[in-house]
């Protein structure tokens, strides 16, 4: 009898330590995240970390109090540093990571180790007590282990099965009728780190994100008909516009198709709205075209005096204060691609290299190809963490220049864009219609550590921000290296007669990573609100030329909306119906939509994670209204995984220039 009630008091101390340990350090992480407590969705959690806890104790009640407490050691201490590590990327990304996110290269994890060291939190450390609990506070355990007997195994293993489906039932109760994805959804495919950790805590995710990684499970992609009174329409939906498609070759292609997966594709997109032409259609129609991907853009980078440049521009431009550039698994790849395919990224993957080798026929390259442009793109970096010497040309870039094609002078740390504009010019400048890519990244982080470009003008900015932080001072000394190299661009294309007949479009990958938030409320340029979670996504928006008038554009726009505005603007052969994202000229609603299912439109923000619309004004939206734009946004990231999918673009050459019919 003795020796039985020193087993269970064993047991009972191990899943005291257990649960307690567990509790703390959930708890803490979800205090550091700015997350939610004392809610009924971290009840939720606590039911998850009281299941963990009951399976270890349970186990360990089985081995000799000696190894269980080095096997307790070893676990709280991966915990630890996994948790740790998730705060820490959280300061770097934005997000959570996802095991996912190792398929994106060691290599490329190692260039910033670091760094990513460095700025470790030492009040995250707080997350080690537990360890150090058990380290220290039971040297004394003397305990005898749990005889293996059927009985115990047996009442265990009902009691973990019990509590076990009482944490999935709680998935199914109190969630909020217009929330975008459902606890349970989240639960099994944990594709929005950010919205997961949220809903089933840091440990259970950690358990859900290793499943998912090593036994992945086909996915079925569902894409939701939002007319419910209606059977889903087959025919194209005709409108009184001005932009007719003739859809003859398609519906003979759907007529004949007999895969699934890309008849939902046919379906869902030959059934879009295809916007009217507009006042705008056609303004640039002829003009060659830079689009320019500014690495870490940011309202800080403009100052009249330090970036006249870039101010200049501002003043002169088609300005749009409300653009953001929401991050997703990999911020630059994602943007980058988004920007030139109008296909909503993976939250959970970094697309621009899982699907590389696809197919983009629709890519704004090939519907400048279609007129007879040269297209080109250049960047200053090697392919080290993006697989752009690829996916360039599958998505029709006559030719992708790089670190490694053109001839730089190198620096320590990013190299220069300055430089940049001086070896790409000569590549395109003497073209007689050209659209050139241009991918800098002089302003990349880390702004706390010296660097020749964060350094090269700290004299003059010394002189007139004396009092800015050192590491606004070194991100304003790279942006003066971009500075620079856009006068270059500018001054290069006035001296060769072509200013006039060529578009400058600048637009930003993310914000300045690893930048403390109170900088960009602090320093930023114009009076946008950047405290707000989807203000820290804001970046300038540029469409520049010396022939027109300067104006400033309200609505919100984001990166998938770039393709179809710039087609529009150009009046290129295209079908507005291929692209997620919408003509920012056109009448469609502007809705700008986040990795972790948050979105945003003129009236207001949903907060994806609070399941709450917080409006802008007084205007009040309803629970159907809610659950439509839920919705359709959901159909946008299927549609859009379901493209990569099948690399649909592949297959559907014939329908992607379409044969415009006039009235």
């Amino acid at each position: 009898m003795k020796k039985e009630t020193s087993a269970n008091k064993y047991f009972f101390t191990l899943f005291i330590i257990t649960f307690g340990s567990l509790f703390f350090m959930e708890t803490v992480f979800r205090l550091f995240s700015s997350d939610t407590i004392f809610t009924f969705i971290y009840l939720r959690v606590i039911v998850f970390d009281f299941l963990t806890s009951l399976i270890i104790s349970f186990v360990l009640s089985f081995i000799d109090y000696k190894l269980s407490k080095k096997i307790l050691l070893v676990i709280f201490f991966v915990l630890a540093i996994y948790s740790i590590f998730q705060l820490t990327y959280l300061n770097y990304m934005h997000r959570f990571f996802t095991m996912q996110d190792s398929t994106y290269g060691v290599d490329k994890v190692i260039a910033f180790g670091i760094d990513f060291i460095l700025s470790i939190n030492i009040f995250h450390l707080m997350i080690f007590i537990p360890w150090l609990i058990i380290l220290f506070k039971t040297k004394h355990w003397n305990f005898n282990k749990s005889p293996l007997k059927i009985k115990r195994v047996i009442i265990g293993s009902i009691c973990i099965i019990i509590i076990h489906t009482l944490s999935i039932c709680l998935l199914f109760i109190g969630n909020d009728p217009e929330q975008l994805n459902t606890p349970y959804e989240i639960y099994t495919k944990v594709d929005h780190s950010s919205e997961a950790v949220h809903q089933i805590g840091i440990f259970r995710f950690l358990d859900r994100d290793l499943i998912n990684f090593f036994n992945p499970t086909e996915e079925e992609i569902v894409i939701v008909n939002i007319d419910t009174d209606n059977d889903p329409i087959e025919e194209p939906i005709v409108t009184d516009n001005s932009r007719n498609i003739d859809d003859t070759t398609w519906n003979t292609i759907i007529a004949q198709e007999t895969n699934e997966d890309m008849l939902t594709i046919d379906q869902y997109l030959i059934n879009q709205e295809i916007p009217d032409t507009n006042d705008m259609t056609g303004v640039f129609a002829g003009k060659n075209l830079i689009l320019i991907m500014v690495e870490a853009f940011d309202y800080m980078a403009i100052d009249e005096e330090l970036t006249p440049t870039l101010y200049k521009l501002v003043q002169e431009s088609w300005f749009f204060d409300n653009f953001y550039s929401p991050q997703y698994s990999c911020a630059t790849g994602q943007s980058e691609f988004a920007g030139l395919t109008s296909l909503a990224p993976e939250p959970s993957n970094c697309t621009i290299n899982s699907y590389a080798s696809n197919d983009y026929y629709e890519s704004i390259f090939n519907l400048f190809n279609a007129k007879d442009y040269y297209s080109s793109s250049y960047h200053n970096w090697t392919d080290q963490y993006y697989n752009r010497v690829e996916a360039h040309k599958s998505m029709y870039s006559d030719h992708f220049y790089n670190y490694d094609e053109l001839p730089f002078d190198t620096i320590q740390g990013w190299q220069s864009d300055h430089e940049l504009f001086e070896l790409a010019l000569p590549y395109f400048l003497d073209e007689d219609q050209f659209f050139s890519f241009i991918i800098t990244s002089s302003t990349h982080f880390p702004y706390d550590v010296d660097s020749t470009l964060g350094n090269r003008y700290m004299d003059v900015i010394n002189e007139i921000r004396p009092d800015y932080p050192i590491e606004v001072k070194r991100y304003i000394s790279k942006a003066m290296e971009l500075d620079k190299g856009i006068a270059y661009l500018i001054e290069t294309l006035s001296e060769a007669g072509k200013l006039d007949d060529t578009v400058i479009i600048l637009y930003g990958d993310h914000h300045p990573l690893r930048m403390d938030v109170t900088n960009f409320v602090k320093y930023s340029y114009g009076d946008n609100d950047r405290s707000t979670i989807f203000g820290q996504s804001l970046t300038p928006f540029i469409i520049y030329n010396s022939t027109i008038t300067a104006n400033t554009f309200k609505k919100p726009m984001s990166t998938v909306d770039i393709t179809p505005t710039i087609a529009n603007l150009f009046d290129l052969n295209y079908d507005p119906r291929l692209y997620i994202g919408n003509d920012y000229f056109s009448d469609n609603e502007k809705t700008v939509y986040f990795a972790n299912g948050s979105w945003l439109d003129s009236d207001g923000y949903y907060n994806a994670n609070k399941s709450q619309f917080e409006p802008f004004t007084d205007a009040e939206i309803d629970i159907d209204a809610l659950n439509t734009i839920n919705t359709t946004i959901k159909n946008r990231f299927n549609i859009s995984k379901l493209i990569y999918k099948t690399d649909y673009f592949h297959y559907r050459h014939e329908i992607v220039f379409p044969t415009i019919l006039t009235q």
